[in-house]
């Protein structure tokens, strides 16, 4: 049977939902195309940022005041860096206003900057924000086996249906089948992170603030070991490196992460009354580094599917959801001025690089700066006790020109004076 609509959206993530919510006011015929069943387990950190909060803000009004309100969550209010050689630097989250602004409006209240919430009921809200709009059909348990396009019409095949529309945006994660039906990308393992996760209850020595964790063990730089406090004593804990190291040294990530937890001298000791809960999962994540097609006649790619993950941090959702924002800003453009060539949409690249993918350069170089633990060590040690250091800290993932000033030499140099 074929199905007709306007726009397809491959992928019921947060870059797909935020793409389709931020359309659901134009009255197109908008169909999200997800594989699985809601409400469903997603292999993730967990970690909402406050790119995630701004996008969200920009959303249809009510959408974020609910989240605020009626969503079980953890607040994020900063974040605890520690070196190899376990010494730690905390740095807090400047705290955001209910609207964005430097002032908070009558009626309104602070909120924290960021958030630990489980990608499932994550998902699920946006889900549901995006089910009350008529012109939105959400149809699930459908996996997408092909994508083509022909004579200006895209068409995408499952088992028991076609579906064809103007626009495809492909928000299908890593493995994605738009992007391998319609470009040529090839994984590159110096460009993938593989990462892996675990749910436990009862670990102890967590901040009194809440802060995410972040360890930097020399085994495993420039990748990193989590902790990140859940709602209900619970917590997402993993560590991800790169599949080039891996592969290299032939690295078994179960084997790894359960070793930090059992044996590591410090971290071990936090979970001795600790219990897992499920079993451990891994996941690939695409760095955005690749100079690689994103874009095309009658098709944008996002989050995942775009290669859009930071390569120092991990950052994923925010990305993916600034990435839907700023495809729903273009394929809007489409429709109102009949374009949907390359050309027109090749705008999206041009967006995507100034919002997200010029930063991801610093990225890289403070990746590659993160190899050496000893000058990991040097700048946590300094950080620590230099609050001038710290609160430049704070603002690394605000602000584009403080990851350009880690970028430099001459900063680490500085430090031999502070």
């Amino acid at each position: 049977m074929v199905k007709t609509f306007d726009i397809l959206i491959i992928g019921a993530g947060p870059a797909g939902l935020t793409a389709a919510i931020k359309l659901g006011e134009t009255g197109l015929r908008i169909a999200v195309l997800e594989k699985d069943v809601f409400p469903r387990e997603k292999i993730c950190g967990d970690a909402l940022s406050g790119k995630v909060m701004s996008v969200m803000k920009r959303m249809p009004e009510g959408i974020f005041s609910d989240f605020i309100a009626n969503i079980d969550k953890t607040p994020s209010l900063g974040i605890r860096f520690t070196s190899p050689d376990m010494s730690y630097v905390d740095v807090p989250y400047v705290m955001a206003r209910a609207d964005g602004s430097g002032k908070t409006p009558p009626g309104m209240v602070e909120h924290a900057p960021g958030y630990i919430c489980s990608r499932s009921r994550f998902d699920k809200f946006l889900y549901d924000k995006c089910r009350e709009f008529k012109n939105i059909s959400i149809l699930e348990n459908t996996i997408i086996s092909k994508v083509s396009i022909d004579n200006g019409i895209v068409t995408a095949e499952s088992v028991h249906n076609t579906y064809t529309g103007k626009m495809i945006l492909g928000a299908d994660g890593v493995h994605s089948v738009v992007r391998k039906s319609l470009t040529a990308y090839h994984e590159n393992k110096n460009h993938t992170c593989l990462g892996i996760r675990a749910y436990y209850e009862n670990v102890s020595g967590t901040h009194e603030k809440n802060f995410i964790e972040l360890f930097f063990l020399k085994d495993l730089l420039p990748g990193y070991f989590w902790i990140f406090p859940m709602p209900g004593n619970r917590f997402n804990v993993g560590l991800g490196m790169l599949k080039s190291q891996v592969v290299e040294r032939k690295i078994n990530l179960s084997k790894a992460l359960t070793k930090i937890i059992t044996s590591h001298p410090q971290i071990s000791e936090r979970f001795k009354d600790a219990k897992l809960i499920g079993k451990f999962e891994a996941h690939p994540l695409p760095l955005g580094l690749q100079d690689e097609v994103r874009s095309g006649n009658h098709f944008i790619l996002l989050g995942d599917a775009a290669s859009l993950v930071d390569p120092f941090s991990g950052e994923g959702i925010g990305n993916a959801m600034a990435s839907g924002e700023v495809a729903a800003d273009i394929v809007k453009a489409c429709f109102e001025q009949n374009r949907f060539d390359a050309d027109f949409i090749s705008q999206y690249d041009r967006r995507i690089y100034r919002r997200i993918m010029k930063d991801f350069s610093y990225s890289k170089i403070i990746q590659r700066l993160a190899r050496s633990a000893s000058l990991f060590n040097f700048v946590v040690r300094r950080a620590s006790r230099n609050k001038g250091i710290q609160e430049l800290l704070t603002s690394i993932s605000t602000d584009e020109r403080i990851k350009k000033k880690l970028t430099n030499p001459l900063f680490y140099l500085g430090l031999l004076f502070k």
